[in-house]
C-alpha cells in the first residue's frame, strides 16, 4: 500500500508540475501574444498619426494659399473701390464746372485710368454687368474723341459725350455700392420710446 500511495503522490507531484509548465507556457505565450498585439496598435498609431499630420500638413498649406489669394483680392478691390471713388468724385466735379463753364472732360484721365484698371484685371471683373457697361460707354467716349481730331471742321456731339458721362457715372456708383459694405442700423429708443 505504501507502494501506492508512494506511486499516486508520485504521480499527484508530477501532475501538479506539468500543470504548472502548462499554465507558465500560456502565462508566457499570453505575455507574447500581449507584446505582439500591443506592438500591433502602436504601428497602427504611429501609421495613423503621421497620416495625419501630413494630412494636417496639406490642410495648412490649403489655408495658407487660400488666405493669400483672399489677401490679394482684397488688395485689388481695395484699389478698385478707391479708383471708383476718385472717378466718381473727379466726374461730379466736372459735371459742376462744366454746367458753369460749359468745359467738360477734366474727368477723363480718372475714367482711363479705372477703365485700364479694369482691364487689366478683366479676369476678376469681366461677368460684372456694371463694368461691361463702363466699358463700353468708356469705348463710345473715346470713339467721339477720336472722331472729333480736334479741328473745328466736325463739331464735338457734346450732348452726347454729357450723356455718355451721367452713364459712366451711374455704373460707378453701383460698383461702389457693390464694393462697399452694406451698414444696417437700428435707432434704439431711451424708455422703450
Amino acid at each position: 500500500m505504501c507502494n501506492r500511495f508512494n506511486a499516486v503522490l508520485v504521480l499527484a507531484v508530477y501532475s501538479q508540475k506539468q500543470s504548472l509548465r502548462v499554465r507558465e507556457r500560456k502565462k508566457s505565450c499570453h505575455k507574447e501574444d500581449i507584446a505582439g498585439i500591443t506592438k500591433e496598435i502602436e504601428s497602427v498609431k504611429d501609421s495613423y498619426n503621421k497620416s495625419l499630420e501630413t494630412h494636417k500638413i496639406e490642410l495648412q498649406k490649403k489655408f495658407e494659399s487660400y488666405k493669400y489669394i483672399k489677401e490679394l483680392c482684397n488688395s485689388i478691390d481695395k484699389e478698385l473701390l478707391r479708383k471708383l471713388v476718385v472717378c466718381k468724385k473727379e466726374m461730379e466735379n466736372d459735371f459742376r464746372t462744366g454746367r458753369d463753364n460749359d468745359d467738360y472732360g477734366s474727368c477723363e484721365p480718372s475714367i482711363k485710368s479705372l477703365y485700364d484698371y479694369l482691364k487689366s484685371y478683366d479676369v476678376r471683373y469681366k461677368h460684372n454687368e456694371n463694368v461691361k457697361l463702363i466699358f463700353k460707354h468708356y469705348e463710345k467716349i473715346e470713339g467721339l474723341n477720336e472722331s472729333f481730331d480736334g479741328s473745328f471742321d466736325e463739331p464735338f456731339d457734346k450732348p452726347k459725350y454729357i450723356e455718355e458721362l451721367g452713364r459712366i457715372h451711374s455704373y460707378v456708383d453701383r460698383l461702389i455700392a457693390e464694393f462697399l459694405p452694406k451698414w444696417h442700423y437700428k435707432i434704439f429708443c431711451v424708455n422703450g420710446k
